[in-house]
């Protein structure tokens, strides 16, 4: 790419897995009007990026697996997050 703060793909197949996590907290998780509970959660996002460049193909792909689990455990998840060109 030739945009700010990209770079040039290497040619051939790259591929880097990754692992992200974060804490997380919410004042009034429900959005109630009044009183509402407060939650610490976690979020543990594995994932991975490919992308593969050649004279005649250049594509890429991202893909992480979301899930967050939060100490009342009524609001625990799973999701998910592809993007490719």
């Amino acid at each position: 790419g030739s945009g700010l703060g990209q770079q040039a793909l290497p040619p051939g197949l790259t591929f880097e897995p990754r692992l992200e996590f974060a804490a997380q907290y919410a004042s009034n998780i429900n959005l109630a009007s009044s009183g509402g509970d407060d939650a610490f959660g976690v979020e543990l996002a594995p994932g991975a990026y490919a992308a593969y460049n050649s004279d005649r193909f250049t594509g890429s792909a991202d893909y992480s697996l979301i899930g967050r689990l939060w100490d009342d455990g009524s609001l625990d998840d799973i999701t998910n997050a592809l993007v490719a060109n």
